[in-house]
């Protein structure tokens, strides 16, 4: 804010999460402090974080603004600017043309805003060249859970300092002085989504938004599907409050929430970390071969794309549905979904087929003239005797499929199936 003299002053950052907004900011009007007292200690209690930082000052000295040729040179510059300005409103229409834009109205107080389009360096004197003269506008910083640095817009001359960046897919609350709403066009091109955004389930609030000029959802803004426990929250600039919006047991509550364009959000995370690729095996499958031989068990593996990021590939080995000889067999599936043609995502799971060998049946015996005939079903091998207790032996051959035909002789033989 400026001041007049040597009084240095300090406008006091305009949202405190836990509240909403405070009382002067939601009237529009922005709080100053004599720093030649004290300096601000109310600038840093954003989204429910008490960090202080560094109290930003604007420095007018008496001596210098006293000097006529300042004061001369200073309206010829403005007054240039200012020209240079409405110049550029009028020329950019027809420079942009084929670029894309869209306009949001700032009401009196703070807003919440997002910037959709890329303009190069994105710098803020270069996406938001003209706005209410003494509007300020603070970023948001996920890294720090606060507000980064404030700047405040000089008309004729731009935002001071002039150093905050607002990419595609950002936001910051920007506060309109005026008791009017104003009007707002951001001009540029439209990029591709880098999804998915960073998401961690620790409570950390990120300042995001749609990368895109459409209306947003949670799923569109951060390439994820809702996790138990995540949280859309937006600025309600009639309340002057957050409104939050909680997906708890599979629905969100108080109900599915939507963003408008130009509009900017806080997202909070799952209430435990959510990977991009779920995968589900079955458990191990136990089965009979009725014959010992290799048998043929179809499984189903499920898969969900928590990201968006496009078709989740599956692979299992051995492939359903085999076939899987007797014993124990593992299979091994992975998912894996591509996020940039060098990064890919894989999460495995795996269970065992047990194939078990049948139980010999019946051994059935038959006479024909002086010959007799075993027969059985399934493939066993077949073992003799001469004595009930054996031992017993296999056959020569192995013998392991009936019929079976042996002379009688004077012998008592016995036989088993193994």
């Amino acid at each position: 804010m400026r001041g007049n003299g040597t009084h240095e002053y300090s406008i006091a950052h305009p949202l405190d999460v836990k509240s909403g907004l405070s009382n002067d900011a939601a009237n529009g009007k922005l709080r100053a402090v004599n720093l030649g007292t004290k300096s601000s200690a109310t600038a840093r209690r954003c989204f429910g974080s008490a960090r202080e930082g560094p109290t930003k000052t604007f420095h007018y000295h008496e001596d210098v603004l006293k000097t006529e040729s300042f004061l001369i040179s200073r309206i010829g510059i403005g007054s240039l600017l200012r020209a240079l300005t409405a110049a550029v409103a009028l020329l950019l229409p027809a420079w942009l043309s084929s670029a894309a834009s869209y306009s949001l109205t700032l009401q009196p107080g703070a807003n919440l805003i997002a910037n959709h389009l890329n303009q190069g360096d994105n710098d803020i004197n270069t996406i938001i060249p003209d706005i209410v003269d003494a509007a300020t506008l603070l970023k948001w910083e996920d890294s720090a859970q606060t507000w980064g640095i404030q700047e405040e817009f000089f008309l004729g001359w731009g935002w001071f300092p002039g150093t905050n960046v607002l990419n595609p897919g950002e936001m910051a609350a920007i506060v309109n002085p005026d008791v009017s709403p104003y009007t707002i066009t951001f001009m540029g091109d439209e990029q591709t989504p880098n999804l998915p955004r960073d998401l961690l389930a620790n409570e950390q609030k990120y300042g995001y938004s749609m990368q895109t000029v459409s209306t947003g959802t949670f799923e569109g803004i951060t390439g994820r599907s809702p996790g138990q426990g995540s949280q859309l929250l937006r600025f309600n600039t009639a309340s002057h409050a957050l409104d939050t919006y909680t997906y708890s047991n599979a629905a969100w509550n108080p109900a599915t929430p939507t963003v408008a364009v130009g509009e900017g959000v806080l997202i909070v995370g799952p209430s435990i970390n959510q990977p991009c690729v779920v995968i589900s095996c079955p458990s191990d499958v136990h089965v009979v071969s009725s014959d010992g031989s290799p048998v043929n068990v179809p499984y189903a593996v499920t898969i969900s794309n928590c990201c968006g990021l496009g078709p989740v590939r599956l692979t299992c080995s051995p492939a359903t549905p085999g076939p899987f000889p007797v014993g124990t067999n593992l299979v091994v599936c992975v998912a894996s979904v591509t996020n940039t043609p060098t990064t890919t995502y894989d999460v495995t799971c795996s269970f065992r087929v047990v194939v078990a060998s049948p139980s010999p049946g019946s051994l059935t015996i038959m006479q024909s003239g002086s010959r007799i005939i075993l027969n059985w079903a399934g493939s066993f091998t077949l073992q003799s005797a001469t004595n009930v207790s054996g031992p017993f032996s296999a056959l020569p051959g192995p013998v392991s499929r009936g019929p079976y035909t042996n002379a009688m002789g004077s012998k008592n033989a016995y036989f088993r199936l193994r």
